[in-house]
């Protein structure tokens, strides 16, 4: 009979020897802030590291351990890892460990939030014991807020307005000051007509910690251990929660990119992780090796060199040149072209992949709209997710989804089983022919639900199954479910491809204009001549930039916007860009090749 391996050679085996991975799992320090970028094996990391402090017996009892992240699906990961790796990792401790779903709470921020609100909710408005009965909304604008059947005086509809533009602003002043006077409106105007408006989940929450100090005592006291997921994207009502909650008696790890804080248009905090270090007093570890591209020395060698960037724009330091196949395109005709060819070639060469066209904004631009037609006219099947979380028809499509799912039947015991859920997506059939968005949509909720019962969800039971779609829909997160779908052609934006992957990712315009946007850097740029061009490409002048400019804040946020784009694939990526192009105002004007292609140490051969 051989002899069992310990918790830490288990481990070790698993991790083949990453001293960095292997010091945050063994680590014995407080709290953690761990910058931990795609494929560097933060997850894989995360689960270990609960398995050792499981085996060790670091996690008192009764406490729990709370995972909290900015979406669903992260959640969904972090829970699947606990269901399938975890469980194997610790399968000698299991009978001394117990129950392994006990020892832990899993959401995103507003499930933790409505979590709380069902148990002690009532404390502040009968309504919220209900509260998944409550229909969730958008409150941003008095237009929406009439929609509801609501009429307020025009003070208290700009109470409200602002109160929403100062989260996306994130102006925490604010906010502070007209909380209260935000949360007294929800109360006395929305809950009695069974609706609650999105951030009013987190906002009442932070209510009841303030007016029940015990019921804030009783958590922090219930959970030793918080983690944090994607901890770049926390937005500053969820950065108030965790400040709340958070105190000394915690061991603490957050873990987050800041090359992927991409959601600062809805509120993402600038600078979080390191606000965060001084805040809660971590020490910073980072992963350093990219197992993702581990056998793909090109995009391995990408990655590297946008990140080398990143760190320093003025005077990388790095080693390696990578070189860059771009196709150069007389004109966007021409260019749309090569995108259809080349996604036919790949479908003829990898009949099982799975591609996206990904771009910087939706259908109003002029080049995304003539590859859309090139596709039409050859009779290209493809998905249209072109789609964005504040497109009306987007948030109106999940808005209605959440009134009709929170209305569906139960059975005896207050459930929702299949067939009632499958009954949801044939009663919405009827709406799918509104738009083109309904229509998309519609296509990818089918998907999703399908998908919920299959062998992959096996993990979870059938209340988790029914909180998780509550939670897509409640968090306007079906764009996330696309790996759902059976089309093997995909066109979306950088934003909704987010935290999704597939086998090739094809990225036009890569020019001036689009990546990076006019309206970001490249305006600055030209307006004061930050930059200089080398046969039709263009790139930054460092020199040029006074130091107390923010020039390079700026061009920070749109990297992180490229370096996700560029990260989704799996396999491979391909560019392209038009030497003219037609403008929002249809003029022809002369273009040129992005310098996010033409940053150090990276070079372009144009084909």
């Amino acid at each position: 009979m051989s002899e069992k391996l310990s918790i830490e050679d288990r481990i070790k085996s698993n991790h083949r020897n990453d001293n960095e991975q292997l010091k945050i799992i063994f680590e014995e320090e407080k709290s953690l802030l761990i910058e931990a970028p795609a494929g560097y094996g933060k997850t894989k990391t995360m689960i270990s590291k609960l398995a050792y402090i499981l085996a060790k017996g670091k996690l008192p009892y009764p406490k729990k351990i709370l995972a909290l992240t900015f979406s669903v699906n992260a959640a969904l990961n972090i829970k699947r890892g606990v269901s399938n790796v975890l469980k194997e990792l610790l399968k000698d401790e299991l009978k001394s460990i117990g129950r392994l779903n006990s020892k832990f709470f899993i959401s995103n921020y507003h499930g933790f939030c409505r979590n709380i609100l069902s148990k002690y909710g009532y404390l502040i408005d009968k309504k919220l014991s209900c509260i998944n009965s409550l229909d969730s909304v958008d409150d941003s604008k008095n237009k929406k807020i009439e929609e509801y059947g609501i009429t307020l005086e025009t003070e208290k509809v700009k109470i409200i307005e602002c109160f929403n533009t100062a989260i996306k602003n994130v102006d925490d002043g604010f906010i502070e000051e007209n909380m209260k006077k935000y949360n007294d409106l929800v109360i006395e105007y929305f809950l009695p007509n069974n609706i609650i408006p999105f951030n009013a989940i987190l906002t009442l929450t932070l209510k009841l910690f303030d007016e029940f100090p015990e019921i804030l005592k009783f958590y922090q006291a219930y959970f030793y251990y918080i983690i944090v997921d994607e901890f770049q994207d926390t937005n500053i009502l969820s950065w108030f929660l965790l400040k709340k909650l958070i105190n000394d008696d915690h061991k603490l790890i957050l873990m987050g990119d800041p090359l992927q804080r991409i959601y600062g248009f809805i509120g993402a905090v600038p600078d979080l992780l390191e606000k965060s270090q001084k805040e809660f007093i971590l020490k910073k570890v980072k992963l350093k090796n990219n197992y993702r591209y581990k056998e793909n020395e090109k995009l391995l060698l990408l990655d590297t060199n946008l990140r080398k960037n990143a760190e320093n724009p003025i005077s990388p330091q790095i080693k390696d040149d990578v070189q860059l196949v771009i196709y150069s395109a007389i004109n966007q005709e021409e260019e749309a072209l090569w995108v259809y060819n080349k996604i036919e070639e790949l479908i003829k060469e990898d009949k099982e992949s799975k591609i996206a066209v990904l771009v910087r904004q939706g259908k109003n631009n002029k080049n995304t709209a003539k590859i859309l037609q090139t596709f039409r006219n050859n009779n290209l099947d493809y998905f249209d997710a072109l789609f964005s979380e504040e497109d009306k028809e987007y948030r109106e499509f999940h808005s209605i989804c959440l009134k009709k799912f929170n209305k569906l039947p139960k059975e005896k015991n207050g459930r929702v089983n299949k067939k009632i859920l499958e009954s949801l997506v044939k009663e919405l059939g009827d709406i799918k022919t509104c738009n083109n968005i309904y229509g998309s949509l519609y296509s990818l909720l089918d998907s999703f639900i399908k998908g919920i019962f299959s062998s992959e969800f096996s993990f979870l039971n059938m209340q988790e199954k029914i909180e998780f779609i509550r939670e897509v829909l409640e968090n306007n997160s079906l764009k996330q479910q696309m790996e759902y779908l059976d089309k093997k052609v995909v066109f979306t934006t950088v934003h909704g491809a987010k935290g999704l992957e597939w086998d090739y990712v094809i990225l036009p315009d890569i020019e001036k204009a689009s990546f990076p946007h006019w309206n970001s850097i490249c305006k600055t740029c030209h307006n004061r001549h930050f930059y200089f061009k080398d046969n039709n490409k263009c790139k930054i002048n460092w020199k040029k930039i006074p130091k107390n400019d923010d020039f390079e804040k700026k061009f920070l946020e749109e990297l992180s916007v490229f370096y996700v784009a560029v990260t989704r694939a799996k396999k491979e990526v391909f560019f392209s860009f038009s030497k003219k192009r037609i403008n929002n105002w249809e003029d022809c004007q002369d273009s040129y090749m992005s310098c996010f292609v033409n940053l150090k140490k990276i070079t372009t051969i144009e084909i």
